[in-house]
């Protein structure tokens, strides 16, 4: 069997053509989330405007990473990253500019308390904590990261975090999370440390988190 060839790119914009290629490869991968679930009240029609904001944040304020097939030009993965100093939806321009606040105005009154009132505020202490000294906000932060199920397990998404790891600062704190057991294994495999485990409760069923991080090289 031949290698399989791909290459990786940070890109600045994205086609509407491209955009929608990122976000069929994200609702293929997430189509079983319970965090997914969970931020959408069970709702599958918001799943793309939920996922269609975070990347146009990233594209705003992160670095967005797409890799794509040598062989057909087709879009199999994408990478959404923070640099230090900035995190997702954390200003006002990714907020109306990505359609983040026209995604939280669509929601139904218990759904959208549940994001202003709970997410956050049961979320980030519990990762302040984690990561003390540091914090999210100082890391390189992967707030995304998929690929296509029949291009997995052939390098693509450890080409995803080598890319952070080679141009991070030496020692640079490396950080994510995720709602998936299966998971664990896999970013541990990596190289990142699991740095505990919590749940974020809400109306529609609790999300899992667990947290990870690794350093990059000295």
């Amino acid at each position: 069997m031949s290698e399989f060839r791909f290459s990786t790119t940070l890109v600045k914009k994205l086609t509407d053509d491209e955009l929608d290629a990122v976000l069929k490869v994200t609702l293929d991968a997430y189509r079983s989330s319970t965090a997914v679930r969970v931020m959408t009240g069970g709702n599958y029609a918001l799943r793309d405007p939920l996922f269609r904001s975070m990347t146009r944040a990233c594209l705003l304020a992160g670095e967005t990473y797409i890799a794509t097939s040598d062989a057909t030009g087709e879009i199999i993965g994408a990478a959404l990253w923070f640099p230090p100093g900035k995190e997702l939806w954390g200003d006002d321009e990714q907020r109306s500019g990505s359609g983040f606040n026209a995604f939280i105005g669509s929601l139904p009154d218990d759904l959208k308390n549940w994001w202003v009132n709970t997410y956050g505020s049961a979320l980030t202490p519990y990762l302040k904590e984690i990561y003390r000294p540091e914090t999210t906000q100082s890391s390189w932060y992967l707030n995304n990261i998929v690929v296509d199920p029949n291009h997995q397990r052939k390098g693509v998404a450890t080409e995803f975090f080598n890319v952070v790891r080679k141009k991070a600062n030496p020692d640079a704190l490396i950080a994510l999370c995720t709602d998936n057991e299966v998971n664990v294994t896999i970013y541990e495999r990596i190289g990142f440390t699991v740095r505990g485990h919590t749940s974020v409760p809400s109306p529609f069923g609790e999300i899992p988190v667990w947290p990870f991080s690794m350093r990059a090289p000295s």
